[in-house]
């Protein structure tokens, strides 16, 4: 997630803030592209997963949050930024949501 991250960072510094809904096709890709890297036990699924999830932080978060959440996380182990994800109403929102596309068979 560190990676992602860091791509939202340098992405955010040569895009204008949008206020309500994320917009912006090479911010989303980035996102989407990140959430790849993640090795799924069924490439379809990790598909699935990574689309639901772009999806509902382009519909449920703002840029600017996006990149406080970047910031949060910097340098933070996978372990750290999990427990830290978890205390975002929204973020939670978007595992409810998507998480369950995990757990198909």
């Amino acid at each position: 997630m560190c990676r992602v991250a860091k791509a939202f960072l340098i992405l955010l510094a040569v895009s204008p803030l949008v206020a309500a809904e994320i917009d912006n096709r090479k911010i989303l890709l980035e996102f989407f592209n990140g959430c790849l890297t993640t090795d799924y036990e069924r490439v379809g699924v990790g598909f699935a997963y990574c689309g639901c999830a772009t999806n509902q932080i382009s519909k449920k978060m703002d840029l600017e949050e996006v990149l406080l959440l970047g910031l949060d996380l910097d340098g933070l182990s996978e372990r750290e930024q999990a427990r830290f994800l978890l205390t975002n109403k929204k973020f939670k929102e978007v595992l409810i949501e998507c998480v369950p596309l995990l757990l198909e068979q």
